[in-house]
C-alpha cells in the first residue's frame, strides 16, 4: 500500500523517561497493525504538552483518529482541541472519573475510570480476608487521586510503620510507575 494511501493517526503519549514505558506500550501496539500510518507525538505525561499535542495535531490537518492521551491531565487537557475539530479519540489510559461527561461523542475511554477501579479493589480487598487499608501515594497528580479515594474508604489509614507486615491491611502505593516503583 503506498505510503500516500494509509490512514493517519496520532498516537499521543509519554515517549522520553521518565513516562517512557507508556510510550513504549503505545508505540508497541501501534506497530502491530498495518494499513496505517502511526505517527508518534510526545505530550511527556503533563496537560500542557498535550494540549500543545493536540493543537499540532488538529492543524495538521492529516489525521483521522488520535490514540492517547496516556494519562487524564494530558487528556483533559486536549479533549476540547478534539471535540472542536470533530477528530475522534481513543483513550487507552486515562481514568478520571467524569472526563468524557459532555466532552466528545466520537471519544472512548478503553480501560474503566477510578471509580470503577475503586469499586473492583474494594471488593478485591473483602474477597482477601483484609479488615485494614493503608496506603500512600509518590506524590505524583497520578499517585494522589487514587490514593485519596482509598484513603476515603471506611477503616482506611495512611501508612503507618509496620502496616506492610501486618497481613490484615491491604497495603497500597499509588502512583507512576517509574515513582511508584
Amino acid at each position: 500500500m503506498a505510503e500516500s494511501a494509509l490512514a493517519r493517526a496520532a498516537v499521543v503519549g509519554p515517549f522520553p523517561a521518565p513516562g517512557a514505558a507508556g510510550g513504549d506500550l503505545l508505540k508497541g501496539a501501534a506497530a502491530t497493525h498495518d494499513g496505517v500510518r502511526w505517527d508518534l507525538r510526545d505530550d511527556r505525561g503533563e496537560a500542557s504538552a498535550g494540549r500543545a499535542a493536540a493543537e499540532a495535531i488538529v492543524a495538521d490537518g492529516r489525521y483521522t483518529l488520535v490514540i492517547g492521551h496516556f494519562n487524564s491531565a494530558g487528556a483533559r487537557a486536549a479533549i476540547p482541541v478534539y471535540r472542536a475539530a470533530g477528530l475522534p479519540v481513543l483513550l487507552p489510559l486515562a481514568t478520571a472519573p467524569r472526563l468524557l461527561d459532555g466532552r466528545l461523542a466520537t471519544a472512548l475511554r478503553w480501560c474503566p475510570d477510578d471509580l470503577a477501579q475503586l469499586a473492583e479493589l474494594q471488593s478485591a480487598i473483602e474477597r482477601a480476608g483484609h479488615q485494614r487499608v493503608a496506603g500512600t501515594s509518590d506524590g505524583s497528580a497520578y499517585g494522589t487521586t487514587p490514593a485519596e479515594m482509598v484513603l476515603a474508604l471506611p477503616g482506611a489509614a495512611p501508612q503507618a510503620s509496620g502496616a506492610e507486615d501486618d497481613a490484615a491491611t491491604a497495603l497500597f502505593v499509588f502512583g507512576t510507575h517509574v515513582r511508584a516503583g
